[in-house]
């Protein structure tokens, strides 16, 4: 229906009307575009129907994935059983370890069959299986997994998906750091407020020149004044458990 408007368009465009113009240029940009579009949705089945077909294609071999490529931690019951799995990824440029007790480098992602306990890092991780499970697949997502790939397996999108896993664990390590960083600031600062509500209280000194002081003194004394701060609560409190000792104790008896 398009392919046929545009030359009627076209027409309409050559008699001078501007606003015929820009509606002719749109409309068969719409068209480049849906034949585009309807290019790659057949590719994409394709390779989901006929991922078998596709893994042993040569444009599968050829398929570009983004560098550097994250290290793959096999982590199944039996890895001779898997040997499809570990050799394709291998051959498409991933570093593949067998198990726990080979050091690989980070970003790591783990590929699990489910059979082994998690580690102690929290490393990005994806399972694969042998046949369909409900409750396999449940487990997968309660557990967080990236990913639950079955045999036979696309590898494509079990590349892509280890791809995304390691961009996903990368952020969320980021996000966790500036969030400790975060609150790590924001104690110091409370710190110090409370370090210069002290000063102000006991000496009088308006809060301008309570923090002035009391960073000249961490100049004196060549730390920061974070650290002076965090003494002088520490002492403070240790004071005040000692005062309300010996308080308790005159009041015996």
């Amino acid at each position: 229906m398009l392919e046929r408007a545009i030359p009627d368009l076209s027409g309409c465009a050559n008699q001078g009307g501007a606003g015929c113009q820009i509606l002719a240029l749109l409309t068969m940009q719409s068209c480049r575009f849906r034949s585009m579009l309807q290019s790659s949705i057949g590719t994409l089945c394709a390779a989901a129907l006929n991922s078998v077909e596709l893994n042993n294609s040569e444009a599968f071999h050829s398929f570009a994935l983004p560098r550097p490529l994250p290290a793959v931690r096999i982590e199944v019951a039996q890895p001779a059983s898997w040997s499809e799995l570990i050799s394709t990824l291998r051959s498409l440029g991933f570093v593949v370890s067998i198990g726990r007790h080979e050091k690989v480098p980070a970003p790591l992602v783990r590929v699990t069959d489910g059979t082994t306990p998690p580690g102690d890092d929290k490393s990005a991780f994806i399972v694969v299986a042998k046949a369909r499970s409900v409750e396999a697949l449940t487990a997968a997502i309660e557990a967080g997994a990236s990913g639950y790939f079955v045999v036979p397996i696309d590898f494509l999108s079990l590349s892509a998906t280890i791809c995304s896993a390691a961009v996903q664990a990368r952020d969320l390590s980021t996000m966790s750091e500036r969030t400790a960083k975060l609150h790590e600031s924001l104690t110091a600062d409370q710190t110090v407020s409370t370090v210069v509500g002290i000063l102000m209280e006991r000496y009088r000194f308006q809060r301008d020149e309570a923090y002035e002081r009391l960073r000249r003194y961490s100049r004196t004394e060549r730390r920061k004044v974070v650290e002076i701060a965090t003494d002088i609560v520490t002492a403070t409190e240790e004071l005040g458990k000692t005062m309300r000792a010996i308080e308790s104790v005159a009041r015996e008896p």
